[in-house]
């Protein structure tokens, strides 16, 4: 019965929980190497003498200075996030493996040879 659950609570995880933890990790930290890449073009755009206006806080466009200061902030922000859901994902997973049900040796008396068994066939 033992392994029936391990096996129901991984295949939950595995359709559910990594998935958002996963693919939302990942998101967050191409999102916030891209930030601050914005900001960049941002500023060089200005100081060449064109207005993008990349950066908006709502309906408020800060100047190209702040936008980097902010865009640089935020992708900070979104790497630490994502890197934090990514190492989530590897702590879960190394969790069920460290729950996960292990086969019993057998071994003959007579010839002292060993056979891998699963559990519920050992009495």
């Amino acid at each position: 019965m033992k392994k029936v659950a391990w096996w129901t609570l991984t295949v939950c995880v595995w359709i559910i929980v990594f998935p958002v933890t996963a693919v939302t990790g990942v998101a967050l930290m191409v999102s916030g190497v891209v930030a601050p890449i914005a900001g960049i073009v941002n500023l060089v755009a200005r100081v060449l003498g064109f207005d993008l206006d990349i950066i908006q806080l709502g309906t408020i466009h800060p100047g190209p200075w702040l936008g980097l200061l902010l865009t640089v902030a935020v992708g900070i922000l979104l790497v630490a996030l994502g890197w934090l859901l990514w190492k989530a994902t590897v702590t879960i997973h190394r969790w069920l493996m460290g729950i996960k049900p292990q086969r019993t040796r057998l071994s003959c008396s007579s010839c002292g040879s060993s056979l891998a068994m699963p559990m519920q066939l050992v009495r």
